[in-house]
């Protein structure tokens, strides 16, 4: 797969997980403070200028189980 594929697949996966948080309510610093990470990196990680880790988007299907089978997807290709 190429490299571009990835970022594609990495930017929609966080729109997806944008839409979950506003779906939610959670501000930026709830968020964040819910996936155990600073609010400066869930800005780096939504601008593209930082990875999804797989300690992340765990929390990420802890909190938001119905993205699950969208963060396996991701996480296979």
């Amino acid at each position: 797969m190429s490299n571009n594929v990835t970022l594609e697949s990495a930017a929609a996966l966080v729109e997806k997980i944008k839409t979950a948080q506003s779906a939610a309510g959670m501000n930026e610093s709830r968020f964040a403070l819910a996936m155990g990470i600073s609010r400066a990196n869930w800005f780096l990680i939504k601008k593209g200028d930082r990875g999804l880790s797989s300690d992340f988007l765990k929390a990420v299907m802890r909190v938001f189980p119905e993205l699950e089978a969208d963060i396996l997807a991701y996480m296979k290709a």
